[in-house]
């Protein structure tokens, strides 16, 4: 049958109300029939009414005029401009859809949540009130009537203007059983993204604090910032409020969090912790940071599970990354948690500033940078340092296509030392450098693959002038990887700079294969014309000629890969040894990996080193559509012990995501014991909008 059309002018003829006239109204239908002796119309098949941002949808709609009402039958379906549905067998409502009788309603909110009642009204324009009702966001089949959850109410109002559900004599079910009773409750209307209310409870259990249970509560502070506050009590007696601020401003965010023990559980009072952290955007491209991170004492954080941490870092830095240049200012602290760590030891920086520049002229690059350093310490050492350099580096292929680099550098840096008799007064050096690279990359490609070998030559020599006996506050540290085997310095910071001729030797191969699928190796080691005993044993880099450094990787399209990277010397004796493999699928991911460092009793610049052996593991399996298995591992192989383990399980579907976690720190340290905790944590996906925090697939009937 032809489908019909009716704007504002046909319903206009049809009655000389002018209450439809006054707003456009749009009727479909298979059929249309005005019945003059009752006044009114009927429009039936496939009918459909559009008005004022609502839809209604029906078999059978009959309209009075005289009367202002619209009356629909059969198949039912209402959509609000707020996006809620409602279904219904009987519809009577005015014809603004402000007021109305609903049979066998049916509420649906952001295409989840949904309350069913026997009946309903609509009054006001904009409450729905329904009786005997249930609402849940499960899926419902005919093997398995009953929802994993369910909410049961005598009478339920849902305020379209304040976006509210409210529910009187209302029961929680679990699987059909009744588990809790409000006389009144009330809920966000799903799809509002920020409400006050009770977010979903966590329940632990630790050897430390016990059974203890978070209830959190989120308060909305205008629309760019909110509270959480979470109390935490345990069956220790331990009392605690956790608390999170947030606030978003235009050109950028602030987060507070931290956590405050009136009683710990076990003899102590007043213990807490505190986390800062911001980043602002300020003018002409600059960007601020902060972080600020303290805590009461050594064990609170690691004693109630919020961070495992030895040392907490707090700074704020103001910097600018461009093209040709860097701005990087910054003060810097730590708080030592560690044991036999004095705090008045701990070093803090105040400030460190960096400033780099480049020029372009043709092929070469020319560059200049200066930084300032100032360390001070309650007890000890206080040093500041003022560096200036500059640099020159250049390249050209060859017809043959070898490459060649050349490159120079100077660097001058002055300290002025304070509270440390081995340096007094002030100190100052002056290093040049100079050197030129040859790599010469030979491809070859095949049917099978793409093959690229490239040996590399480099040449480099350093002289420290002046005094190089300064103090070491930024380059203890040093390794020799395939990251900075032609690195011009090997010292991670400014304080210590290589001297003498070196020539430093390296292969790279990679193999392309037109499948996706990859491998890369580097083989190269460092040769020197002095002995350069500032290094650490353990660096590879001590004497003569270094350790051969090697790394190999291999990468699938399937999603899995491979490194590995190893240190060892002309003996084949390893100082240090790596592996890690990786991959990842929407079913299965998994994570090993291998690391070994050799030990040294005697290590003349950091003393005695442990030789250190471990393993770690850490995979995700989905069971089922529905399930996740989820684990970790660690251990010390050098001690023949476990380090951590963990394990957890996870359920999600369209209306709940539930997990369970249990794990073991085998190791006690800070006053921290040993320690195994559980964790429990249920949230009903759907409930308040809320649409779950991984894509489960919703339960399925069977048969369907």
């Amino acid at each position: 049958m032809l489908r019909l059309w009716l704007t504002v002018l046909l319903l206009a003829l049809l009655t000389t109300r002018p209450l439809l006239a006054q707003e456009t109204v749009a009727l479909f239908a298979d059929d249309i029939t005005y019945r003059t002796a009752t006044g009114q119309l009927v429009a039936e098949g496939n009918v459909e009414v559009y008005y004022q941002g609502n839809r209604l949808s029906a078999e059978r709609i009959f309209y009075d005029a005289a009367a202002e009402t619209v009356r629909a039958e059969g198949t039912i379906r209402l959509e609000g401009p707020d996006g809620v549905v409602i279904l219904a067998d009987l519809v009577e409502l005015s014809t603004d859809f402000r007021t109305g009788l609903v049979q066998g309603a049916r509420l649906i909110f952001q295409q989840q949540f949904q309350i069913a009642s026997v009946e309903g009204a609509r009054t006001g324009g904009r409450y729905n009130t329904l009786y005997k009702t249930v609402a849940s966001s499960c899926s419902v089949c005919a093997g398995a009537p009953v929802p994993i959850w369910r909410i049961r109410a005598r009478r339920v109002v849902h305020d379209e203007q304040a976006q509210r559900i409210y529910f009187e004599n209302a029961w929680f079910d679990v699987f059909g059983l009744p588990v809790f009773y409000a006389p009144r409750l009330r809920i966000p209307a799903p799809g509002v993204d920020r409400a006050a209310g009770v977010l979903p409870p966590v329940a632990t259990t630790s050897d430390f604090s016990g059974f203890g249970l978070k209830l959190p509560y989120y308060f909305p502070l205008g629309r760019h910032s909110d509270l959480t506050l979470t109390p935490f009590a345990t069956t220790t007696g331990a009392t605690i409020l956790e608390a999170e601020y947030r606030r978003r401003f235009e050109s950028g965010a602030l987060r507070l969090a931290g956590a405050y023990a009136l009683y710990d559980g076990n003899g102590v009072s007043n213990r807490a912790f505190v986390l800062a952290e911001g980043a602002f955007a300020l003018p002409r491209g600059f960007r601020a940071d902060l972080r600020l991170h303290r805590a009461t004492d050594r064990s609170f954080l690691g004693q109630f599970g919020y961070s495992d941490r030895d040392r907490l870092l707090s700074y704020g830095s103001i910097n600018r990354v461009r093209r040709r240049d860097l701005f990087d200012l910054r003060i810097e602290g730590y708080q030592t948690l560690r044991e036999g760590e004095p705090q008045s030891e701990i070093p803090i920086m105040l400030p460190k500033l960096d400033y780099r520049r480049i020029w372009t002229v043709g092929s070469s690059v020319f560059g200049a940078d200066a930084g300032v350093l100032g360390v001070v310490r309650e007890a000890g050492r206080d040093v500041a340092r003022l560096d200036l350099g500059a640099d020159w580096n250049g390249d050209l292929t060859l017809d043959n296509g070898v490459l060649v680099a050349g490159f120079a550098d100077v660097e001058g840096v002055v300290y002025q030392v304070g509270d440390d008799a081995d340096f007094p007064g002030t100190r100052s050096r002056l290093t040049p450098l100079v050197g030129a690279e040859l790599r010469w990359p030979l491809a070859r490609t095949t049917a099978g693959a793409t093959h690229v070998i490239e040996p590399v030559v480099q040449a480099v020599y350093s002289r420290a002038l002046g005094e190089s006996d300064v103090p070491n506050e930024d380059s203890v540290s040093p390794e020799l990887d395939e990251t900075n085997l032609f690195a011009l310095n090997r010292f991670p910071g400014i304080d210590r700079r290589e001297s003498g001729l070196r020539l430093n030797l390296g292969v790279n191969y990679t193999r392309i294969d037109p499948s996706g699928w990859t491998v890369g190796a580097t083989l190269g080691r460092v040769l020197r014309t002095e002995s350069n005993d500032e290094f650490p044993e353990g660096s590879g880099l001590r004497g003569y000629s270094s350790d051969f450094v090697a790394a190999a990787s291999l990468a699938l399209p399937s999603g899995f890969s491979v490194t590995g990277r190893s240190l060892f010397d002309s003996a084949l004796e390893f100082k240090r040894a790596e592996m890690e493999l990786d991959y990842a699928s929407r079913r299965f991911d998994v994570n090993a990996s291998y690391t070994f460092l050799a030990g040294d009793s005697a290590d003349p610049v950091l003393g005695s080193v442990t030789e250190r052996q471990e393993i770690a593991i850490g995979s995700r399996y989905r069971v089922r559509p529905n399930w996740d298995v989820r684990g970790e591992w660690r251990y010390d192989l050098a001690d023949s012990r476990s380090i951590f383990a963990g394990g957890g399980l996870a359920f999600g579907n369209e209306c709940v995501e539930a997990e369970l976690t249990v794990s073991r720190r085998f190791t006690s340290v800070n006053d921290v014991p040993e320690d195994t905790r559980v964790s429990l944590q249920v949230n009903l996906v759907g409930l308040s909008g809320d649409r779950g925090t991984e894509d489960w697939p919703a339960q399925r009937c069977r048969g369907i």
